[in-house]
């Protein structure tokens, strides 16, 4: 009997103190609780997807344009119409205007031409300027054809005078050079003229030929003479035959 009540005393001790381990109780071991750790690399990658979409969703070059809608107009077709012919032959001519020559005005006081006065004269005395002609440089000196226009001008200005007799006669007589025979021609020696002066004294009739002054009666090259010395022209003499060359012309 007593052994019974110590059983159920040590029952009521054992339900208020709980279950103690004993010695010959093995300790159970507590296995660790597994935890989701794949959730906070997924919320981040995640985060940096919407971040870069964001980004580039609002890029300012990222934003094009809409297309703007092209209208096309037709244009419309031009409204030609064909006129007719206008017969002229119907209309009278039209007489030529004829314009009356204005009256020429009387020169006025102010009009007149003035002739410039120099001041400065002791006596009071207002005398005309007259200007200097010019002096010609080297560039303004006349050349080859200028100067052959000019003598030809001053040729036919003493050609209005009557020439002496015996030119007439000399310069009727003798025919041009040209007009002989070929073969006369060909031994004729080569004549440069560059100058020609003529007066109505013989003794200051001159020509330059081949850079030398020959008046009348001089020879050149020994083979041809100078007969006369006429405005126009030069009379020489070769082999006993008489022709004639105009002036300033090259043989």
């Amino acid at each position: 009997m007593s052994y019974i009540l110590d059983a159920l005393k040590r029952n009521a001790s054992d339900a208020e103190v709980g279950d103690v381990p004993s010695l010959h109780t093995q300790a159970g071991v507590d296995k660790p609780t597994k935890r989701s750790n794949w959730l906070p690399p997924l919320v981040a990658a995640v985060l940096v997807i919407v971040a870069v979409l964001l980004s580039y969703w609002l890029q300012p070059w990222n934003r094009q344009p809409e297309p703007a809608e092209v209208i096309v107009a037709e244009a419309p077709e031009p409204d030609i119409k064909v006129l007719g012919t206008v017969d002229y032959s119907r209309y009278k001519p039209r007489s030529p205007v004829v314009l009356a020559p204005e009256p020429e005005s009387e020169p006025t006081a102010d009009q007149l031409p003035q002739q410039p006065v120099n001041a400065g004269i002791a006596n009071g005395e207002q005398a005309p300027l007259v200007e200097a002609e010019p002096l010609l440089g080297d560039d303004d000196r006349l050349g080859g054809d200028e100067l052959a226009a000019l003598f030809r001008k001053a040729v036919q200005e003493t050609e209005q005078a009557a020439p002496p007799p015996q030119h007439q006669a000399v310069s009727n007589e003798v025919e041009p050079l040209t007009r002989k025979s070929q073969a006369f021609q060909n031994s004729v020696p080569t004549m440069e003229f560059s100058a020609h002066s003529y007066s109505s004294d013989p003794s200051k009739r001159m020509v330059k030929v081949n850079g030398s002054e020959i008046q009348e009666g001089d020879w050149i090259n020994d083979s041809v003479q100078i007969v006369a010395i006429l405005p126009n022209k030069v009379v020489m003499e070769m082999q006993g035959q008489r022709f004639s060359l105009p002036a300033l012309s090259d043989w």
